[in-house]
């Protein structure tokens, strides 16, 4: 197998048993497995699970970000971790055994959310 090219010879098993450890893994699931790679290295490895993401949706399975099924070109702020410290986690919706019906991304935080600043004049 030449180097770079394992995803495109893995079963469809096996690529969704990586999508699922790679969003569920170390505490900090996908960003925390993300930040330990080098920076060129998270870029590709970033542009990798984004071309899966693509081929789940064009066989059909919804992909959203926070309930919403939003552009390709917005997809990238699953890699994000916000000022709050929330990061985003996927979650992997079966339909059938063995069949996937939809991805969705969902900010998570390891605490409490921050609360909401009141205003002043309250």
């Amino acid at each position: 197998m030449k180097k770079g090219t394992a995803h495109k010879s893995m079963s469809r098993k096996q690529l969704l048993g990586a999508a699922v450890r790679l969003s569920r893994g170390n505490r900090g699931g996908l960003i925390g497995m993300i930040r330990n790679v080098e920076y060129g290295d998270r870029k590709k490895h970033q542009r990798i699970y984004l071309d899966g993401l693509k081929r789940y949706k064009n066989k059909g399975v919804r992909i959203t970000i926070d309930g919403v099924e939003c552009p390709e070109k917005e997809w990238e702020k699953i890699f994000e971790m916000g000022e709050d410290g929330g990061f985003y986690m996927g979650d992997y919706v079966g339909a059938e055994q063995g069949c996937l019906k939809e991805i969705r991304f969902d900010k998570v935080y390891l605490s409490d959310p921050p609360k909401e600043k009141k205003d002043k004049d309250s």
